[in-house]
């Protein structure tokens, strides 16, 4: 008999008849199909009868069949579910649950969304670096314009530093001829004087420059030196006094009293030395000559080589301040009984202020000239300790050469000579830094 509905064959139970029986109530034959005995009589098996197809095989026909079908004979709903047959929609849904479409879709989900953080993070990066960089080109490009006008106002020409070479060798040969100067000053007797001005009314030791060949030789010196310097101080002072009145700019007009000073220094230096130097060979000169007049009218046969030698001798002794004695003294041995007479000739042309004009106002003009300078050089210290760009060796350096100038315009022994020597040393190692 074919099953149910079109369904499956049941499965074949492989549980004992035995146990089939016991749930039946009732006995069952052995599958051999020997009869056994029950209640002492036998029975005739039932494999020698013949039985319809339906009952071929089943112990007790098809109450027993239907018997072995319970409810939980290996169907999960019992005999309703076998006689109904398998659902085809359980049957189908099982499959469905196990699709594994769904799977695929969360790693694919999961990938854009991990491809689009990179791609959001990438151009936000990308933006930062690109504003930042004309930022920055922006602040430099503002600050060129500023750093140039600085560097070109610091820039200098070829002329403007062969004069600075000019100054500084200049300064070092006017140092020299002070120096030398200040070692030959002569120490005497009258009122000490701070330039034209006296200190005191009492007759103390003075000092005062000193008229001889190293002195005049160095004087020429100098006044050249100052006078090579003169030119390149001009042009700076108005440079920067030009500037001074374009921008009046306490910066810029400090610096146009410093650049004035210095020229104004210069230009006094050289008319001071220059008229010292000139007043000293001039007045030389008019010693020299009244001591050869009186030579040769003690001894008219002498020859001129003669008269050069003892007036060249006695002429000097006189402007040293030697005393009659010792001015006679030279001339007699050097010439005799003329000699004597050309060198008291001599010590009375020293007395008499010989030597014109120039002499005297190189005399008058020194002190003055002293004074002027120690003022210059207050001026420039102040204009270098203002300037903020000056550095601070040359703002000492310029203090010391005014203190030193202020010294250097007395008279008084050792104050003014060191006075002297400092200010100029100063200057020269100030123009280097």
């Amino acid at each position: 008999m074919e099953p149910v509905s079109g369904g499956p064959p049941p499965p074949v139970s492989e549980a004992p008849p035995a146990e089939v029986d016991e749930s039946a109530g009732t006995g069952s034959a052995p599958e051999t199909g020997a009869s056994e005995g029950t209640g002492g009589t036998g029975t005739t098996p039932e494999a020698s009868q013949p039985k319809d197809s339906f009952d071929e095989g089943m112990p007790n026909g098809q109450d027993a069949f239907a018997s072995s079908f319970g409810s939980d004979a290996g169907m999960p709903n019992g005999a309703g579910a076998f006689a109904n047959g398998p659902s085809a929609d359980t049957k189908a849904e099982e499959p469905a649950k196990a699709e594994e479409p769904a799977k695929a879709e969360e790693p694919a989900k999961a990938e854009p969304a991990k491809a689009e953080e990179p791609a959001k993070a990438e151009p936000a990066k990308a933006e930062e670096p690109a504003k930042a960089e004309p930022a920055k080109a922006e602040e430099p490009a503002k600050a060129d314009p500023a750093k140039a006008d600085p560097a070109k106002d610091k820039e200098k020409s070829a002329l403007q530093q062969a004069n600075d070479e000019l100054t500084k060798g200049a300064k070092a040969v006017k140092t020299t001829t002070t120096l030398l100067n200040e070692s030959q000053k002569v120490t005497t007797s009258g009122q000490q004087k701070f330039g034209p001005w006296n200190l005191s009314e009492e007759t103390r030791k003075v000092v005062k420059g000193a008229n001889n060949p190293l002195t005049r030789t160095a004087g020429t010196v100098g006044a050249i030196a100052n006078a090579a310097q003169l030119p390149g101080a001009a042009v700076k002072a108005a440079n920067d006094v030009g500037a001074a009145i374009n921008d009046p700019t306490k910066q810029n007009i400090d610096k146009a009293i410093g650049s004035a000073a210095s020229a104004t220094k210069t230009a006094v230096g050289t008319a001071k030395d220059g008229l010292t130097a000139a007043g000293n060979i001039a007045q030389y000169q008019a010693v020299r000559e009244a001591a050869k007049d009186a030579f040769k009218a003690a001894a008219p046969k002498a020859t001129e080589a003669a008269a050069e030698a003892a007036s060249k001798v006695v002429a000097q002794k006189a402007l040293d301040g030697a005393s009659r004695q010792v001015a006679r003294a030279a001339g007699r041995a050097v010439a005799g009984e003329a000699g004597q007479a050309a060198a008291t000739a001599a010590r009375a042309a020293v007395k008499a202020g010989v030597g014109g004009g120039l002499a005297k106002a190189a005399g008058r003009f020194a002190p003055g000239a002293n004074v002027a300078i120690a003022a210059l050089d207050v001026a420039n210290a102040y204009s270098t300790i203002s300037d903020p760009n000056a550095s601070t060796g040359k703002k000492v350096f310029s203090g010391i050469t005014a203190v030193g100038s202020i010294a250097a315009a007395t008279n008084i022994p050792v104050v003014s000579q060191v006075g002297a020597a400092v200010s100029t040393i100063s200057g020269l190692i100030g123009a280097f830094w």
